[in-house]
């Protein structure tokens, strides 16, 4: 026999499926944000690996043009994926900023379609600190807390990527 999910499991989970209901009109902006912050994160796992190759051409050649060229080379990198990881964090956080307006709205839209005898049973300040705070935590996660979580496990896996491209060996220990 199945174990049993509790009812703390299964609200939580339509909690989870209405906030990313909220989300589903964003979709293709979500997705091109996740992209540009993929290709920031790529760039910033594969920087150790093009600064050894640059400063090992750079010892051999022993030239001045070729070290100025490097600097420049790398400099744009460190340029390019900051504008890219910058944007994408960007758009992600004006994502949130309208998935919070929609939830506002909705809620407030259900504190109108109540009898007028929950709103005289209920204190006002009660109501206004639900619709603020609550609905800024639920932004909080959905636009920061979120994109950290996938930021930090593509990083992760990539460093354990590259650290075993590098030397299998050494990544072990």
């Amino acid at each position: 026999m199945l174990p049993r999910k509790s009812t703390a499991d299964a609200s939580f989970l339509a909690a989870a499926r209405k906030i990313f209901a909220l989300g589903a009109p964003f979709a293709r902006t979500i997705a091109f944000c996740m992209a540009l912050i993929l290709i920031s994160t790529a760039i910033h796992l594969s920087l150790p690996i093009g600064v050894q190759r640059l400063f090992d051409k750079m010892l051999v050649a022993q030239n001045v043009e070729v070290i100025h060229a490097a600097a420049m080379v790398l400099l744009l990198v460190f340029v390019v994926r900051a504008v890219l990881s910058y944007f994408g964090s960007y758009m992600l956080q004006v994502v949130g900023d309208r998935i919070v307006v929609l939830l506002r709205k909705q809620f407030f839209k259900h504190l109108q379609s109540l009898d007028l005898a929950f709103h005289h049973s209920q204190r006002v300040g009660d109501l206004m600190s639900r619709l603020s705070n609550d609905v800024g935590a639920i932004s909080n996660i959905v636009a920061g807390t979120a994109v950290s979580l996938v930021v930090s496990s593509l990083q992760l896996i990539g460093a354990a990527a590259v650290m075993i491209g590098i030397n299998w060996r050494l990544a072990l220990v």
